[in-house]
């Protein structure tokens, strides 16, 4: 017991000596008359502390409701052109997939018929064009008529007519048979790397044209809806920090930073949806579509602060303990008249720093000596 109260003489004592040293001639305090002595066994006993000025930064936060997302381009529904029987599909909900990866396939009768009338399509677009040109050579020539001309001319232009329309359906299922083929069905890739978020039909399921088949979302692009009223869209920028509020606080790991602002108001519930993208934090756990309560940052300001516990109210006015000196047995104390401002949970603004700063504090256990 003698060793921990000479260690804590000790550490008192140093502390002391430190803010002797550091502080400069501030401005005088308007004090309380006289000092208070206490016993060190009574601040040792009774759980008394010890605390100096510090710096934050106190945030004006707008609080609203707010629901996770994903921009567009994080957002791909992926369906077949054309229908038939859906194979090959074994990812799960919440599978990690890469760029390019399979998905699932489409067979379809249908696509090998398709397939060979565009090679029997591009292969007489061939032939009408060399009969053009022959004709075109003849009538040179006088040796035909500009009849059998326009007729050759006209049997080209219905046959690539015919030949762009079906290669377009190539194109827009991505099929080469040229290159690779006749094939029997249509392999879908998967555009972005991304989580499977939803599947919407099964293997040996048949699904019509344009039937969705697996929603895949990028969670790189996830972004924040939030909704505010009207009255407080003039508190509102782009750029402006929006970070998650819970139940235990604010969570500042997590951050975002408006986007966009919606120019009109709901008029029904005269809310102004405003978008904010994630641009710090751990955002795996948000499931997209889940609601969230967000905080618009609208002020950021640096002041100095003591805990609310050294803060002791006394005659419409406010005091802190500041520390005098210290013997083997006693601690002096003296009343310092503060200016106090914003509260933010268990934090108080001193707006009169000047008059403690670099002292040390006692920052609990100081009600009842200045009652």
């Amino acid at each position: 017991m003698r060793r921990n109260r000479f260690f804590l003489i000790a550490a008192l004592l140093s502390i002391l000596v430190l803010s002797s040293c550091q502080t400069k001639q501030e401005p005088e305090a308007n004090t309380h008359s006289g000092k208070i002595t206490l016993g060190l066994k009574v601040f040792t006993e009774a759980g008394m502390d010890s605390t100096r000025l510090a710096d934050t930064v106190f945030l004006n936060i707008m609080r609203c409701s707010g629901q996770v997302d994903v921009l567009p381009e994080g957002r791909q529904l992926m369906s077949s052109p054309i229908g038939g029987m859906v194979s090959g599909f074994n990812a799960l909900e919440g599978d990690k997939v890469g760029k390019g990866s399979v998905l699932f396939s489409v067979s379809n009768p249908e696509l090998t018929d398709m397939q060979y009338a565009y090679l029997e399509a591009k292969a007489q677009l061939e032939l009408y064009a060399q009969q053009v040109q022959r004709a075109r050579n003849l009538a040179e020539g006088d040796a035909t008529s500009k009849r059998e001309l326009q007729t050759a001319e006209a049997a080209y232009a219905t046959a690539k007519a015919r030949f762009e329309a079906l290669q377009q359906k190539m194109n827009l299922m991505r099929l080469n048979p040229e290159k690779n083929g006749i094939v029997s069905k249509l392999a879908f890739q998967a555009p972005f790397t991304g989580i499977v978020a939803k599947r919407h039909a099964s293997n040996g399921q048949f699904v019509m044209a344009d039937q969705s088949v697996v929603e895949l979302v990028d969670e790189t692009k996830k972004i924040l809806h939030i909704e505010v009223m009207g009255t407080q869209r003039s508190g509102l920028t782009e750029g402006q920090n929006v970070l998650l509020l819970g139940s235990d606080g604010i969570n500042k790991d997590v951050q975002a930073s408006i986007l966009r602002i919606s120019p009109l108001a709901d008029p029904g519930s005269s809310a102004v949806s405003v978008t904010a993208v994630f641009k710090s934090g751990d955002v795996s756990r948000l499931p997209i579509g889940s609601f969230v309560q967000a905080g618009v940052v609208t002020n950021a300001r640096a002041v100095k602060y003591l805990p609310a516990t050294a803060i002791i109210p006394k005659e419409g006015k406010q005091y802190v303990l500041v520390f005098e000196g210290i013997t083997d047995s006693e601690i002096m104390l003296q009343p310092v008249e503060i200016k106090t401002g914003e509260i933010s949970g268990a934090l108080v603004e001193v707006q009169n720093p000047e008059a403690i700063e670099g002292k040390v504090v006692l920052s609990k256990g100081g009600f009842q000596l200045l009652q």
